[in-house]
């Protein structure tokens, strides 16, 4: 004989199932979240290094007007008293090098703190001023950066103590951009001429 069929059924397979579902939707969505988020995180560091490699550009573009001398005269290696020498050094500040840094050339002619004239140039490079990369050298453009990278280059005779002559020594503050305008990276360099 058959048995009887019993209708007291109260749908725990479907329940179940539903939340087996609803589990298993949760797991796909936040696996989706943090796929997302590390794909944005690998973007932001891909993009932070194509600055980093834009602002070692201009470091190098600099270091390339610098020994060219297109603009200035880059050494001198007679006495600090020579007179021809003191025209030379009062030619540069009189003439490419000011404390504005007009076309890129400063010069610390308050003698501000280094921390403050350095807070200066970056703000100077922030807001648009500087040297642009190539625009002295003629080097091509950098591809898949937001904006060139800009530079300042900073002027000082230093006299070693004990040498019998002055040595130029050149601070370059470069500004590289990524491929978006929020990625920056500054570098700062001293250079001089062996």
């Amino acid at each position: 004989m058959a048995s009887p069929i019993v209708n007291n059924e109260k749908g725990i397979v479907l329940v179940s199932c539903l939340m087996l579902l609803l589990i298993l939707t949760m797991v796909g969505i936040t696996t989706m979240q943090t796929t997302t988020l590390q794909e944005r995180m690998s973007g932001s560091i891909a993009d932070k290094d194509l600055a980093f490699q834009a602002a070692e550009a201009a470091l190098r573009d600099a270091e390339l007007e610098i020994e060219s001398e297109v603009r200035f005269i880059n050494s001198y290696t007679g006495p600090p008293t020579d007179p021809s020498e003191l025209r030379r050094v009062t030619a540069l500040l009189d003439g490419p090098f000011t404390a504005a840094c007009s076309d890129g050339l400063c010069f610390n002619s308050t003698a501000a703190a280094a921390d403050t004239w350095t807070t200066t140039k970056v703000g100077l490079l922030r807001g648009g001023a500087g040297t642009g990369y190539g625009s002295q050298t003629g080097l091509a453009a950098l591809p898949r950066v937001a904006a060139q990278p800009r530079y300042l280059i900073d002027f000082q005779c230093q006299t070693v103590a004990g040498a019998s002559f002055c040595t130029y020594v050149f601070t370059i503050t470069a500004l590289g951009i990524g491929a978006r305008a929020d990625s920056q990276v500054l570098l700062e360099e001293a250079y001089r001429l062996e």
